[in-house]
């Protein structure tokens, strides 16, 4: 951490330089609306990184001090090769001899493009301890295919060359011995099917109407069933079969469309969208289905919920603010922040195994693209 000798004019701080973080100072009046015994000298600094304004009372040595760690602090690692320095803001007031501070986080730096060949890309995940990610992709003109995509050269190649049919959807055990994906049929039209990548065996669920579907199953941690969503006699609801494809339990039996389900990492609840009261809300059961309870009450559509490696928040995607954006809520309902704002599309956020990222498809300029997006500036509480 460098720091420059501050700038003083007058006996007031102009101007802070740490690192690439300069703080400018500006005089911002006496307190000419307050009564004269009660004026105070004030100024406004500038963070020239991030246009935010930093309210001080510069006569006091001890803010001064409070001003320099919070831009201590606000220094970042590089990640991924890229440099990062974010400063947050602080607003230091001094009123009656009583000290009061408020930071303010910054949003994050612009999301880091993975892919550039603007093909239609769905539902990625992260796999290999966030070395690598899988997702489906239009690779062809007839088929969406399952691709495996290395992050530290960007190598890419099918899961499973064979298939001819489309194939997405996927989700992969925390050990890696699983994997699971939608794979599209005849009649009826998608099916699960659940690999066994040790012991070399292949299982499916195949619905039982011609016009049935399956989509985004998720393997439980304790790897004794997989979740998803079935469009089956019964509606669309959140159900759930064995490793091989048997035992199907339906874990929601409401009105309209239940979709999306994520599982908490400790296995104990699901998070999922329904329309159940009309507008897409997301929900948080038991894993068994029980319990039931609204997490987000927004007019317009809450979708695609994923919860975060330590399990105290969910990201999700919601046309909340005109098109589709990302977010992130506590676990608890609280504390709904916007993390992406962009005037494209924003979709299918998936956390990294740090926490600290988020990676989505967004298809700014009109190409469908992977993105990962920092988040490790925005609060936790």
């Amino acid at each position: 951490m460098n720091f420059s000798s501050p700038t003083v004019m007058n006996g007031l701080l102009q101007e802070l330089q740490i690192d690439n973080c300069k703080l400018q100072i500006a005089n911002w009046g006496q307190g000419e609306d307050r009564p004269d015994d009660q004026r105070q000298p004030i100024c406004v600094g500038h963070s020239l990184l991030r246009n935010e304004w930093i309210l001080l009372h510069p006569s006091s040595i001890l803010q001064f001090a409070i001003c320099i760690l919070q831009f201590a602090i606000a220094s970042s690692p590089i990640r991924h090769g890229r440099a990062k320095s974010l400063c947050n803001g602080v607003i230091v007031l001094v009123s009656g001899g009583l000290l009061i501070i408020a930071t303010h986080s910054l949003p994050a730096a612009e999301p880091r493009r993975l892919t550039r060949d603007g093909v239609l890309k769905l539902a990625p995940l992260f796999v290999e301890k966030g070395e690598a990610v899988i997702f489906a992709a239009h690779d062809e003109p007839n088929r969406v295919s399952l691709i495996r995509m290395r992050l530290s050269d960007g190598k890419q190649e099918r899961v499973d060359s064979a298939l001819t049919a489309h194939q997405f959807d996927a989700d992969v055990s925390a050990d890696g011995r699983y994997l699971c994906f939608v794979l599209t049929y005849t009649s009826p039209q998608s099916i699960l099917v659940v690999r066994d990548l040790k012991e070399g065996t292949e299982s499916r669920f195949i619905p039982k109407d011609a016009r049935g579907t399956v989509r985004g199953p998720k393997i439980l941690p304790d790897q004794q069933c997989v979740v998803f969503t079935l469009s089956d006699p019964g509606g669309q609801q959140i159900a759930s079969v064995d490793m091989k494809g048997a035992n199907l339990k339906r874990l929601t039996e409401s009105a309209g469309t239940n979709a999306w389900p994520a599982i908490s990492p400790d296995g104990r609840q699901i998070a999922f969208s329904s329309s159940r009261e009309g507008s897409f809300h997301l929900y948080l059961m038991n894993a068994d289905g029980g319990n039931v309870r609204p997490l987000t009450n927004h007019p317009l559509r809450d979708m695609r919920p994923a919860w975060s490696p330590d399990g105290k928040r969910i990201a999700f995607s919601s046309a909340r603010d005109g098109n589709l954006e990302i977010y992130i809520i506590n676990a608890d309902g609280t504390n709904v922040r916007r993390i992406t704002n962009h005037a494209d599309r924003d979709d299918f956020p998936v956390w990294h195994p740090d926490g600290q990222q988020l990676l989505i498809v967004s298809e700014r300029a009109g190409d469908s693209d992977l993105y990962l997006v920092d988040i490790d500036d925005i609060p936790r509480s």
